[in-house]
């Protein structure tokens, strides 16, 4: 069966095409593009005020931030520990995190540097290490030397136009190599893990692990080394050892070397 037509009832009727293009493109009265045009100006007025007063916060805020002290915590160390003290200049590299590099007598000053404060490794394979490169590149060929410290104040001289890249570091200083093992017999008897200079942060003599060394306890490996590199010598002296079995070291520390150990425990003077 067929359904009869719905009404037309015009006041319900759908616009035709054409009626409704004339409506989309009906033109707007005088009226209605006066008030549209000043609507928009009122706007742009508004976005060219906010924006001054904006610019004025600026530039009254700026001498008030210039005052503030935005430091870091290397940026507040002192020079502690030796009669050195009065040449040290810190070195600061925690704004790089992690690491940074440094091309020697452009960035930084040749000479003899030392960690600013005692390297204290937080977890059991934390530690600072650096790397020495001639000639500015850091390649095979132009590898000078390196260090890895687990604690205590390592050093190491660096000259003009090497490249020195340091790891976890944190702030170095610049020392006097003259002012250092002034006083060699005023150092401490014992050390734990770290690189210690002998003379200057302990006594020279020998020394021995109060502990023998324990894998299964110590984790994995016990190492020490001893040396004169640091200081820049072209035949340095190096002794040095590594095990991973129970075992017990002695050694003879003397005046201007490093003596740097990891994981081997605690070790004491017993001997001059």
């Amino acid at each position: 069966m067929t359904l009869p037509p719905e009404p037309t009832d015009p006041a319900f009727a759908e616009p035709s095409h054409r009626e409704r293009h004339l409506w989309e493109n009906e033109p707007v009265s005088q009226a209605s593009s006066a008030q549209s045009k000043r609507g928009a100006l009122l706007v742009v007025i508004l976005v060219l005020l906010l924006a001054g007063l904006v610019f004025a916060a600026f530039k009254l805020a700026g001498p008030v931030l210039s005052t503030l002290n935005f430091s870091t915590d290397a940026d507040s160390v002192e020079a502690v520990g030796t009669s050195s003290s009065d040449a040290y200049v810190p070195m600061d590299e925690s704004g790089i995190p992690g690491a940074a590099e440094y091309l020697v007598g452009t960035d930084i000053e040749a000479g003899t540097y030392r960690l600013a404060e005692e390297y204290v490794a937080q977890e059991r394979w934390d530690a600072c290490t650096y790397s020495l490169y001639a000639d500015g590149l850091a390649t095979d060929e132009n590898f000078v030397d390196s260090d890895v410290f687990s604690g205590g104040r390592g050093a190491v001289t660096i000259a003009d136009g090497q490249l020195w890249t340091t790891y976890d570091c944190a702030a170095w200083v610049l020392v006097d190599k003259d002012l250092l093992f002034l006083s060699p017999d005023d150092g401490a008897e014992g050390f734990g893990n770290g690189a210690w200079l002998v003379g200057e942060d302990i006594r020279p003599g020998t020394y021995s692990m109060v502990n023998a060394f324990d894998p299964d306890v110590e984790n994995d490996y016990c190492y020490y080394g001893v040396s004169d590199a640091w200081n820049g010598t072209e035949v340095p002296t190096r002794e040095g050892d590594f095990t991973d079995v129970a075992e017990q070291f002695s050694v003879s520390l003397k005046t201007g070397m490093m003596m740097n150990s990891d994981n081997c425990g605690q070790w004491e003077r017993v001997a001059g």
